[in-house]
């Protein structure tokens, strides 16, 4: 799935605007004009291009490398891929349903006995554990 280009654009160009206008809340109309005013996309390559950049984003959101796009078939949505799996923050302000917490915190904490405010206390199993 390849689009069109001009010379001196990139395809890391078109990733980029994207990802950017997306992270800023444009919605797709204005994502759309600015693809085809600044980088000289037709409407239908940035109809392509936006549909596989966040292709790319949604795969990377699942957190599997086994999900990443083919490089020489796809390749809108395997450079958005490598970018959102290198920023999380991507896949956060984009898809925000799809996001992982960044850190897990244990569901009970452990108690915590202080040896030297106790230091006569014996480490005994608890009373249910029998061997």
């Amino acid at each position: 799935m390849n689009i069109v280009l001009l010379e001196r654009k990139s395809l890391e160009e078109v990733v980029a605007l994207v990802i950017s206008m997306g992270m800023q809340s444009a919605d797709y109309e204005l994502v759309q004009k600015a693809l085809i005013e600044d980088l000289g996309l037709s409407s239908e390559d940035a109809a392509l291009a936006w549909d596989r950049v966040h292709g790319g984003i949604v795969r990377a959101s699942t957190g599997r490398n086994d999900n990443c796009p083919d490089k020489t078939k796809d390749p809108l949505a395997w450079l958005s891929f490598q970018k959102a799996s290198d920023d999380i923050s991507i896949i956060s302000s984009l898809y925000p349903q799809y996001a992982k917490p960044v850190v897990e915190k244990p569901r009970y904490a452990k108690p915590v006995i202080n040896k030297l405010q106790y230091p006569n206390q014996i480490d005994r199993k608890p009373w249910w554990k029998f061997w």
